[in-house]
């Protein structure tokens, strides 16, 4: 993971920026998931949480279409943000309603997402991802050179 982090401080003339507001320092992070001994893959601890490359819109962002952009209507609760599309099979995991609780979702995180990996050919937690992993692995490219660096 790389982190950016900023200021609102009026950026300098030639200083990096994100949305206007300069770059301070930059930080490299390698992740790992774990439960016990028992490492859970990246995608799935990710999508469990509730992160997407697909954010659901809310009211009165705005979305780019084409050359054209859509503002969304007004209204609703738009300080709430909309759970992800593939949220729905995290709650059929965990939910009592739903059939599942959170020692469901532990036994899945532990291994049995192969079986589900196995039968269903491409599967929920890395179709949430698949439009980043071509940005990933270009970054990774990036980062590695840093990263020798820094273990040297």
């Amino acid at each position: 993971m790389i982190h950016k982090f900023t200021s609102k401080a009026k950026p300098k003339e030639g200083e990096e920026t994100i949305n206007g507001q300069p770059v301070h320092t930059i930080a490299i992070s390698r992740v790992c998931f774990k439960i016990g001994r028992i490492t859970v893959p990246p995608a799935l601890a990710l999508a469990v949480n509730g992160f997407t490359a697909h954010p659901t819109m809310l009211p009165g962002q705005v979305k780019k279409e084409g050359d054209s952009e859509v503002v969304w209507a007004e209204g609703g609760q738009g300080s709430q943000w909309a759970e992800p599309e593939h949220f729905e099979r995290v709650k059929d995991l965990m939910h009592f309603g739903r059939g599942g609780n959170p020692k469901a979702l532990k036994k899945f995180l532990c291994g049995g997402w192969r079986e589900e990996k196995e039968n269903a050919g491409p599967v929920w937690w890395e179709q949430v991802f698949e439009d980043l992993e071509t940005k990933r692995v270009a970054n990774l490219d990036l980062v590695r050179p840093v990263e020798g660096n820094l273990l040297a």
